[in-house]
């Protein structure tokens, strides 16, 4: 039987690195309590490929990709998140309320043709990749409940993104980026600029030092990357409402990110109902 007075969202989710995009205590509040009752808080984490990375030794072992391959572990994304939520994870089960922790991989990103061409890989092998990090990242998922003693209440999966991202917000997440201002999505292109130079800086055509052709590209990329955080909110927001928009069918979603802020805002930049609560989960890598 789950404790009648469980902690406030405010009080499980307070962990060291944890913070929340927007103001949506109220909502999980009520989802918290909800969750005591049967009704699961679902954490969606986005979830990078395993891409190369190199640790800094100058700046406390700070890692920073290199996008020099792509592996078949877990990666940097998905570890550090796990260690971060697993104590949230813990206190949820603690106190009798149903959760569950499903990471989804970005495997929209095999899809790309400007990132696989960057990476020098294949569609099919870049996706295969992808699929034994997650099964990977499972196992280790089943270990860590296992010795927490969770699975009562709690319960944790892999997914694709491909399997959240709806078809039918596509359009609709489309007109969305179009009311986007340009200087907006000169904002994103330049706190990324140093992600996109370690990714695309030998792209063919940009890697001859001309700025304008580099700008212009990243500012695509900016945008495109704006466009898949709308569109992932697009689509939780449509699942959240549940079929048909029948209470019933609801599900009480919640995203967990380590995307920067200003990229963070853009999962509820359409301001509809429902409002996806959004978890922002600092670097600890």
């Amino acid at each position: 039987m789950a404790d009648e007075n469980l902690s406030t969202s405010s009080e499980i989710l307070s962990g060291e690195g944890i913070s929340f995009v927007g103001n949506p205590e109220v909502i999980l509040d009520r989802y918290i309590e909800e969750a005591k009752y049967g009704k699961p808080l679902e954490f969606v984490v986005t979830t990078c490929p395993d891409y190369s990375y190199r640790k800094d030794s100058s700046n406390s072992g700070t890692a920073k990709y290199t996008f020099e391959d792509i592996g078949e572990d877990a990666g940097l994304v998905a570890l550090g998140i796990m260690n971060t939520m697993l104590p949230v994870v813990e206190h949820l089960e603690t106190e009798g309320a149903y959760n569950r922790l499903t990471f989804a991989y970005a495997d929209n990103e095999a899809y790309d043709p400007q990132i696989r061409i960057a990476m020098g890989i294949g569609q099919e092998d870049f996706l295969a990749r992808i699929n034994s990090s997650g099964q990977k990242l499972f196992l280790r998922l089943h270990q860590e409940y296992m010795q927490r003693c969770m699975g009562t209440y709690s319960v944790p999966s892999v997914a694709m993104m491909s399997e959240v991202m709806r078809e039918d917000t596509y359009n609709r997440s489309t007109e969305i980026l179009h009311g986007i201002k340009n200087g907006t999505v000169d904002g994103i292109k330049l706190a990324r600029l140093g992600l996109y130079s370690a990714w695309f800086g030998n792209y063919p055509g940009l890697n001859n030092g001309n700025p304008i052709a580099f700008d212009s590209f990243a500012k695509e990329r900016a945008r495109k990357d704006i466009f898949d955080h709308v569109h992932l909110g697009e689509s939780l927001r449509d699942i959240t409402k549940g079929v048909d928009g029948i209470p019933s069918t609801s599900r009480n979603i919640v995203i967990v990110t380590m995307s920067d802020v200003s990229l963070a805002r853009f999962f509820n930049f359409s301001g509809r109902y429902p409002h996806v609560p959004v978890i922002r989960v600092e670097k600890n890598y």
